[in-house]
């Protein structure tokens, strides 16, 4: 990248140095761009890596929520079968429940009719 340089001194050789200068900065031009170009590339990865902090934190959150919400059905489900359950109970109980009042007028009705009508026959 150093073409165009003036040969190192040797004696007996006149030097131009404004020449020099200028190409040696000439020469530094494309240096300092690509070095202004690294230190931009630098700054915009630190940036992306920092939003990818972030999303990886947000996304962690959403796992545990996530999880949370799992283990809130598998409670809701474990509730709703202890429900069903329970009302299977009430239903079998409201069932003989409801054979036993049956059965007692049936049986209050009977006593009656024979109370007070003894010739009837049964």
């Amino acid at each position: 990248m150093l073409t165009g340089i003036a040969p190192a001194n040797k004696p007996g050789l006149p030097t131009d140095s404004a020449a020099v200068v200028q190409q040696f900065v000439r020469n530094a031009k494309p240096l300092l761009d690509s070095l202004t170009a690294l230190h931009f590339a630098r700054l915009k990865i630190g940036k992306l890596q920092t939003q990818l902090t972030e999303r990886e934190s947000q996304r962690d959150g959403l796992a545990t929520t996530y999880i949370q919400a799992q283990q809130q059905i598998g409670n809701i489900q474990i509730e709703l079968f202890n429900t069903k359950e329970q009302l299977g109970r009430y239903r079998r109980k409201y069932r003989a429940s409801q054979f036993q009042l049956w059965a007692l007028r049936l049986g209050a009705g009977y006593l009656l009719y024979k109370k007070f009508c003894p010739s009837c026959r049964p």
